[in-house]
Parts: C-alpha cells; structure tokens; sequence
C-alpha cells in the first residue's frame, strides 16, 4: 500500500480494525467531493469555452479593422501619389522636353565632329598633296575612308554621302597626280618601247628613277588597294588588276584604238588574230622591261605575282574593255 495512503488511514480511523465501520461514510463523502469536483471543471470547460470565442471574436474584429485601416491608409497612399503624381506631371514633360532638346543637340554634336575630322583630314591631304609627299596624303585618305565606313550604320544620309565624296574627290586628284608622276618616270625609263634601241641613260640616272619608281608603284598599290576594297563594300566585283600596271597599259590604249578602230587597214573583221597578235607583240617589246625593272619592284612589296603575268592580264582586259570580244563574236556567227 500506498505510504501516504496508509498514513490517511491511519489518521481517520487509527490502528483499531474496530473504527473501520466508517469507510463507508468515508467513501460517500469521497464520491460527494468527486461530484463536487466535476462540477467545477464542467463549469470551468464552459467558461474556458466562452472565453475562447470572445477571444476568437476580439481577433475577428481586430483583423477586419487592421484590414479596414489598412485599406483606408493604402486608398490615401494612392490619393497622396496620384495627387503628387499630376503635380508632378507638367515638370516631367518640361524634362522630358528637355533631354529630348540635349539630346538632338548631342546628335548634333557629334555629326559637327565628324565634319570638322573630315575637314581637318581633307586639309592635311591638300597640304600633303601640295608639298609632294603622297604617302602621308595616302594616310590621310585611309583614315577619312575609316570614318565613312564607321558612318555605313548611321542614318544620316547627307553626312555619309558628303564623306563618301569627299573620299572619292581626293582619292581620284591622288590617283591623277601619281599617274602623273608615274608616267613620267616610266617616260624616262623608255616605256612604252617606242624604238628598238632606246639611248641609254647614266647609271645613276637609272638608279634614281627606279627608287622613285618603286616608291610610286607602293604608293600606287595602295591606292588600288583601297579602291577595291571600297567596290567590295558597295558589292561591285572589282577586276583583278594592280592598279600600277594598269597605269601601265594606259599609254598602249591610243595605239590599240589607232590600229583597231576607225578605217585603218588593220581594223579588219576577217582579221581576228591581229588583236591578240599585237597584244604578244607587246609583251614580247617589254618583257625585259618587265623583268629587269617592275618584277624587282613588285618582289620587294610582296605582291605574290609575276609582273608579265599581270602585265598580260591587263592587256587582255584592255582587250576586251574596246569590244574585241564583241567583234569576234559577231565574227563566229557570221561564219556559222
């Protein structure tokens, strides 16, 4: 048993088994004080019960008003902004306004710019030109080709076409005056071959007129250069012809159009072989020409060429630019 159960025994009844009689009386007053007990606690769940719902009411009521507030504040927030907002608004137009204005003068700005590297490119070149040194005009004329390439993405029409002719009206006075200079030079080395025994010059003569030839022909080179790459980017198909020999050719077109055009005997139709026989012809007057002066020019810049070859390929395209391909064409049908 029970130590402490004992002990309660022990104190309502003692250790005489006689005083037992009452546990009876003790057990009713035991299930009198359980009853008793049950009660409290049934009255205690039910308050515990209401006070839950008066707590669960409180917070209802607290939430919809912290939702009621909090809509009322987020309604004036809104009010307070929209209001802000069209107060606001005439200043931001008037911004607006005036980022669109600092804008349009940045544009302009910046095409005064390109113009004025243009103008500055334009007079260096003038003064290159002038002064006779033709490499530094030809630096100048790649940086304003630059500049107008750079420009290909912009929509300034004006700007782009003005650069564009500004770069085609010193580029061709260039290629003017180093053909110029070139065929003098080529004059004085004693071409085209006109006599079969040209007098010959001094040696030092020689030797300065090939220096500046070859000087001329770089400068030339480059400037061929720069014109087919300027075909390639506006998609014209550009001949494959270096533009120094080309200048070479020139001098042979008037004897070309003498023989071949007009009512000389040798413009024959029935005579075909007379084109390609004088083209022969003249390579067989310049090959030494060829060989002992441009060939040397030509390995020393690396063109990866042969100057008859080149010299050749020109020729046969001076050839063809006269119509001779026409005419014997019209002579093949004429025969069939």
């Amino acid at each position: 048993m029970n130590p402490e159960v004992r002990s309660y025994f022990i104190s309502q009844f003692g250790d005489d088994i006689s005083q037992l009689r009452g546990v009876r009386q003790l057990v009713e007053n035991a299930e009198r004080e359980l009853d008793i007990v049950k009660s409290k606690l049934s009255e205690k769940r039910f308050s515990l019960t209401a006070e839950t719902d008066g707590i669960r009411r409180d917070c209802d009521v607290a939430v919809r008003q912290a939702a009621s507030l909090v809509e009322k504040r987020t309604v004036n927030e809104l009010s307070a902004i929209n209001a802000h907002l069209q107060q606001t608004h005439p200043l931001v137009e008037s911004v607006s306004s005036l980022v669109s204005q600092v804008a349009e003068l940045d544009k302009c700005r910046k095409y005064l710019r390109w113009m004025e590297e243009v103008n500055v490119l334009s007079s260096c070149i003038e003064d290159s030109v002038g002064s006779g040194t033709f490499s530094s005009a030809l630096d100048y004329l790649e940086q304003m080709a630059q500049i107008s390439a750079s420009l290909q993405p912009s929509s300034c029409l004006h700007l782009k076409s003005w650069v564009q002719s500004v770069v085609s009206h010193w580029h061709e006075i260039l290629k003017k005056q180093l053909s110029s200079e070139f065929g003098s030079v080529l004059q004085s080395l004693h071409w085209p071959v006109i006599e079969t025994a040209p007098k010959p010059l001094p040696r030092a003569e020689v030797s300065a007129l090939q220096t500046k030839l070859s000087v001329l022909f770089k400068q030339l080179l480059r400037l061929g250069k720069r014109e087919s790459s300027a075909s390639v980017a506006r998609g014209v198909r550009q001949r494959s012809v270096l533009l120094p020999i080309e200048m070479m050719v020139h001098p042979l077109s008037k004897r070309f159009k003498y023989h071949f055009y007009g009512k000389r005997p040798t413009n024959a139709l029935h005579k075909p072989e007379w084109y390609m026989r004088q083209v022969m012809n003249w390579l067989r007057d310049h090959s030494i020409f060829l060989d002992t002066v441009i060939q040397p020019v030509m390995d020393v810049l690396d063109c990866k060429a042969t100057a008859k070859v080149v010299y050749m390929y020109s020729s046969l395209f001076l050839f063809q630019s006269f119509g001779c391909c026409c005419r014997l064409n019209l002579l093949w049908q004429c025969w069939n």
